[in-house]
């Protein structure tokens, strides 16, 4: 268990560093929002413009709300690593709010334990190994 929280935290700090630069290289910059202004911007500046319409429009929060429900329903770790990037994405650029809730609660689903989580209509891995599960109290 212990191993893949050790993940989701190296994840979860992969991901602080990779939006982290995105934002002091490519959205805070003058100069590269004046280049971008330019008839002849040069090729970032359609992602730039894309990441800007994200936290303008407040669409990191609910993604990653929606998308960390979405996995914990589902059990689809894909949807929680969108949940955290999303989330991450949201928290640093300027979207605090939802976020961060989804952030936490996709990478709370990427540190599950694999017979923890399972996909719906399917068995745990104690069931499928014929051993009963402890009662609930």
């Amino acid at each position: 268990m212990w191993n893949r929280v050790f993940k989701v935290v190296l994840f979860a700090a992969l991901l602080t560093g990779i939006i982290q630069a995105i934002r002091l290289l490519l959205i805070e910059p003058e100069g590269v929002a004046q280049a971008c202004a330019l008839d002849a911007s040069p090729w970032h500046c359609q992602l730039r413009a894309l990441i800007v319409a994200g936290f303008a429009h407040h669409l990191y929060g609910p993604v990653s709300l929606v998308a960390a429900l979405l996995a914990w329903v589902s059990g689809l770790r894909v949807l929680a690593a969108l949940a955290m990037l999303s989330g991450m994405a949201g928290m640093v650029l300027y979207t605090f709010d939802i976020a961060a809730l989804g952030f936490v609660l996709g990478a709370l689903q990427l540190a599950r334990a694999d017979d923890e989580a399972p996909v719906l209509g399917q068995q745990t891995r104690a069931d499928q190994a014929g051993q009963e599960a402890p009662p609930q109290s």
